[in-house]
């Protein structure tokens, strides 16, 4: 049967301009298959082309495919993109008052694009507009995908119609002379577009001021427009006095302020007067501050002033109540005050026991002996001993062994991942990996080795293993049979019996039949029967040779095709 070996687009396709999204049209291709006996066949179905959906702009190139054959060709993809807008419908609401936002709902238009596919769209858009600032016909400006289009409206001014008093202010009842106050006026402005808005700034009230007492009207101004309420005007209060002093003038910090005994006169503008001995505030209530402190006495927005004297409270000793649960250290120690409390005793008599806030004049422990530490707070100090034990290494032991514990004899010992254990008296262990000495360090006997590491005096040992070097006893290789224009790999049928490490090489005899690379991949097969040699290097430069034959043959289904197309007599 002949054999397909190339296949050729002779006729391109009728359309070979697409846009993205468009499936791909083989109208008017013509294939050519090539067979092995010079025989051509046109094709203008059974084989595949991919792709069949243009995703990508730009030149495309579509593979054709026909039994296991491949042939391209090239096709241009264009971008689907939007050439231009036309407004359908108009938003349903077009009549506004500044400050009204636009309303782009019934909103619809026409996207045309460069495939010549229209789409009507009502979302995805945007406006050059958001709040209209500006009374009169106004354009906006519609945009979508960089395309625009415009549309009309109508803008009236808007104004205030009238405005009504909502809520009074908080405070209808003044003093002669007291400025008015509006906190809480809120004012409902109703607008000529039906808007109301409720307002509790930007108004003018008259008057501010008054000078004569009883009922007064108030008149409220906003955009133009006028609303009114009612105040009710009293005698004032002018002046306060401290005309006797509370009992208590002496205090620490810290202290509340007693004002029992004080009498504040209160005057008015009608030259009354009203002792009183409560209904005041006092400040500060409490004393924060040593030396002479100001108190203020406020009625109805007046004030006094009288003075009182306050005394800083400070510490005047400590005491250490428990002195901390560790007292035993060895030098290198920190020292742990787990435990310490002390009693701050204070100036205003107070007591507090504490068991923070300190420092110590000692943080690690670098001396033998009783130690006295001295513990201070605020100032104020108080001491307590402690013993102290000289820190000494007590012994070593091998906590990991070198990396390598097997030797050859002759060879150097190597202390590469020797890591030694410190214990010192204390219980406190180090791990070193430098720093110690390693004896004997010439491996010339064999056997069992003890190696003996010392570290300022002290010691431990391990053991390394000292043999011969090994050799290599027997290379030896299995004779195979391959089958021709199969893949082989010799390296599985060879046989080293020994603990050195080798390389492999291999060579043939009949390179002109077989060639064997250094990997044991063989290659340039025939049929027929060669021999490959080995050749095995081990790590001391010892050579070793093995052979085996190959044998290439011809499968069952070659062999029939071979009688098939040749007859019996074929090579």
């Amino acid at each position: 049967t002949a054999v397909l070996t190339e296949i050729k687009v002779t006729t391109l396709p009728e359309k070979l301009e697409y846009f993205v999204g468009d499936s791909l049209v083989t109208t008017g291709i013509v294939v050519t298959a090539y067979y092995n006996d010079n025989t051509t066949v046109d094709l203008t179905d059974s084989f595949t082309c991919t792709p069949e959906l243009m995703e990508t702009a730009g030149k495309q190139t579509v593979t054709v495919t026909y039994e296991g054959k491949t042939a391209e060709f090239d096709v241009n993809v264009t971008a689907v993109v939007i050439d231009r807008i036309e407004i359908i419908t108009a938003p349903t609401k077009t009549e506004y008052f500044t400050e009204d936002k636009l309303d782009t709902t019934g909103l619809t238009f026409k996207a045309i694009y460069n495939n010549g596919k229209e789409e009507v769209l009502d979302s995805g858009f945007t406006c050059d507009v958001d709040v209209f600032d500006t009374a009169g016909e106004q354009t906006v400006t519609v945009t979508c995908d960089g395309k625009t289009d415009t549309f009309n409206v109508n803008v009236t001014l808007l104004a205030v119609d009238r405005i009504e008093i909502i809520t009074k202010p908080d405070k209808l009842d003044y003093w002669v002379g007291e400025p008015l106050d509006t906190a809480g006026l809120t004012v409902k402005a109703i607008y000529n577009s039906g808007k109301v808005e409720t307002v509790d700034s930007g108004f003018v009230c008259d008057p501010t001021e008054f000078t004569t007492a009883g009922e007064h009207t108030i008149t409220v101004t906003y955009e133009g427009k006028t609303a009114e309420f009612k105040v009710n005007l009293t005698a004032v209060l002018t002046e306060i006095k401290v005309t006797t002093l509370p009992e208590k003038l002496e205090y620490f910090v810290g202290d509340s302020l007693v004002t029992t005994g004080i009498v504040v006169t209160a005057y008015y503008n009608d030259n009354t007067t009203v002792d009183l001995t409560d209904s005041f505030t006092c400040t500060p209530e409490l004393m924060e501050t040593a030396g002479k402190q100001a108190v203020t006495v406020t009625y109805e927005g007046k004030t006094a002033e009288f003075d009182v004297n306050v005394t800083a409270v400070v510490i005047d000793r400590i005491e250490i109540i428990t002195a901390p649960t560790k007292t035993e250290y060895f030098t290198e120690d920190k020292l742990d005050t787990t435990g310490l409390t002390f009693k701050a005793i204070y100036n205003n008599g107070k007591e507090e026991v504490l068991d923070s806030g300190f420092t110590c004049d000692v943080d690690v422990f670098d001396t033998a002996g009783e130690q006295t530490v001295t513990v201070t707070y605020d100032g104020k100090t108080d001491t307590f001993n402690v013993n102290v034990t000289a820190l000494t290494l007590d012994r070593i032991e091998v906590y990991k062994t070198p990396a390598k514990t097997k030797y050859f004899i002759g060879e150097n010992l190597d202390t590469a991942g020797l890591v030694i254990a410190l214990i010192y008296n204390s219980g406190k262990v180090e791990y070193v990996s430098s720093g110690f000495v390693c004896s004997p360090t010439k491996l010339d006997s064999l056997g069992s080795k003890a190696i003996t590491v010392t570290y300022k005096g002290k010691t431990a040992d391990f053991s390394v293993s000292v043999v011969k070097k090994g050799e290599i006893k027997s290379v030896s290789m299995e004779d195979i049979t391959i089958n021709y224009k199969d893949e082989a790999k010799i390296d599985p049928k060879i046989k080293i019996e020994g603990d050195l490490k080798y390389t492999v090489k291999y060579a043939s005899s009949t390179p002109k039949v077989l060639y064997v690379d250094n990997n044991g991949n063989i290659k340039g097969l025939r049929t027929g029967t060669t021999t490959v040699t080995c050749t095995v290097t081990d790590e001391y430069g010892n050579v070793y040779t093995a052979a085996c034959k190959v044998r290439v043959k011809y499968t069952f289904s070659q062999v029939l095709i071979k009688v098939l197309l040749f007859g019996w007599i074929w090579y």
